[in-house]
């Protein structure tokens, strides 16, 4: 069963439950979300089935992972692979994509010429929202893998 088929049974029992409500669509693709991330519905990232016994889809969706590969090693723990084998009893995985943590600055001007940050933000459009009409300047810091970087706009 594809993750549309299972995205299409949630439409179908939330149109049933709610037949006048709307964004059903949002609703349940967030619903399957929820599952995939509790590990309830398979995906490449959270795999634990030797190869082997993986249909010819599954491998074909692990091997086309875009940040690479992790197996299972004789201590149950994740590790990274550059160039997997593909063993047989090997349980592999895709390995899940950087988790970036964005935090949005809004700067304002002081008198004598220097600027100041002011609040910090989870999204843009809640600096947005939050911001003065003297903004000068938005700021984005982006931590990766313990690597920040940031991101200045000119307002």
């Amino acid at each position: 069963m594809t993750r549309q088929d299972i995205l299409n049974l949630i439409e179908a029992a939330l149109w049933a439950a709610h037949p006048n409500k709307t964004n059903r669509t949002d609703e349940a693709q967030t619903f399957l979300s929820a599952l995939e991330a509790a590990g309830l519905i398979w995906t490449p990232e959270n795999n634990t089935t030797e190869w082997y016994l993986l249909t010819p889809e599954q491998q074909k969706e692990i091997k086309a992972a875009k940040h690479g590969w992790e197996h299972q090693d004789y201590r149950e723990e994740w590790r990274y692979f550059n160039d997997p084998g593909w063993y047989r009893d090997t349980i592999y995985r895709a390995k899940p994509a950087p988790r970036t943590v964005s935090t949005w600055v809004n700067v304002y001007p002081q008198p004598d010429g220097r600027s100041y940050p002011a609040g910090y933000y989870k999204s843009r459009e809640v600096a947005d929202r939050s911001a003065a009409s003297n903004r000068t300047h938005v700021i984005r810091l982006d931590l990766t893998d313990g690597v920040l970087t940031t991101h200045v706009e000119e307002i």
